[in-house]
């Protein structure tokens, strides 16, 4: 739930900060049509009104961003295949590392190389936590080709492995219920993972750009009375994509910490959404009235598949029966 347009740390975040970083490096195109066009007396007006539309443009693209960056979409499958690999080798990389951590504790004999195995061993479990589970084994198993792909499954995945409830689908239904206090400092926790993200949208399109100016020779006017100080324009484009790495990484943090933040909504609030209407009328549909003496996550369960594609289960099937309701 994205609340941009409100000023404070989300604007700043999410408008502000990516859109300066862009603006950064199309400042030279900026000034060359000011130039041109004889309006560099509107300069600064331009440069704000760039900062805030390119903030709000990416905004708008927030979904096929986090779509792109999560590996769902848009990747060709050569590069799937790659980043793939690349994951379940990290995945078995850290299963390794528990292992020897394991043997270490039983092998060492002082305390201090027990702690430091310890420790070392517990990093890992929080790392391969980031996965998300094989609902069948309930082990954890590479389904995105990015780690980004993969912690954000895992967290959205808690819900439906622990109470039933599809994160997707309920998410939207614990924001209307709770305060707003509340919802604004869950916003203000995901504004930070946002902003980071879309800033690595902006440097690696500033990278672009930089490449741009040198493939294209794109230089200040000569006669400008502004001008920048001597900067190599591929010099530029690689520091802004090593930065885009850096910042990407510094991302998985803010998104590691809002998916906490996530989880502990349904842990706690989950008992706002309104569902005993929704389970008498789906055992009604079903011919079930057993349902209703369910556990909570089996009813969660039957009201998320009327809810969400009309259908219900009929008690010993295992398939779905699209029903009518008048």
């Amino acid at each position: 739930m994205k609340l941009p347009v409100s000023f404070g740390n989300r604007f700043f975040f999410r408008i502000i900060f990516p859109g300066a970083i862009l603006s950064i490096s199309l400042f030279k195109a900026t000034y060359n049509f000011a130039v041109y066009t004889n309006i560099t007396e509107y300069l600064e007006y331009i440069l704000a009104a760039e900062i805030f539309i390119i903030g709000w443009v990416f905004v708008v693209l927030d979904m096929p961003i986090y779509i792109f960056f999560e590996g769902r979409r848009y990747w060709p499958v050569w590069a799937l295949k790659i980043f793939h690999q690349m994951e379940r080798q990290r995945l078995a990389s850290l299963h390794r590392t528990m292992r020897a951590c394991e043997t270490k504790q039983k092998l060492n004999e002082t305390r201090f190389q027990r702690t430091i195995a310890g420790r070392h061993y517990l990093e890992a479990a929080v790392e391969i936590s980031s996965f998300p589970l094989n609902t069948n084994r309930l082990m954890p198993e590479v389904t995105w080709p990015t780690r980004l792909g993969n912690l954000i499954a895992a967290f959205e995945q808690y819900p439906s492995i622990k109470y039933g409830l599809d994160a997707v689908f309920f998410w939207p239904r614990i924001w209307v219920a709770i305060d707003q206090p509340l919802r604004d400092e869950i916003d203000n926790q995901q504004a930070q993972a946002d902003g980071l993200l879309y800033s690595v949208v902006a440097l690696i399109l500033s990278s672009a750009t930089f490449a741009a100016y040198r493939v294209f020779h794109l230089d200040w006017p000569a006669d400008s009375t502004f001008k920048m100080g001597s900067v190599d324009d591929l010099a530029a484009s690689i520091v802004c994509i090593v930065l885009a790495f850096v910042v990407y990484r510094f991302s998985l943090h803010a998104h590691r910490q809002f998916g906490e933040l996530f989880k502990a909504m349904f842990d706690q609030y989950r008992d706002k959404i309104a569902l005993e209407e929704n389970v008498k009328l789906v055992a009604n549909l079903a011919g079930d009235p057993q349902l209703v003496g369910e556990i909570d996550y089996m009813k969660n369960v039957a009201v998320w598949r009327f809810l969400r594609w009309h259908r219900v289960r009929l008690r010993g099937e295992s398939t779905n029966r699209r029903v009518r309701t008048r």
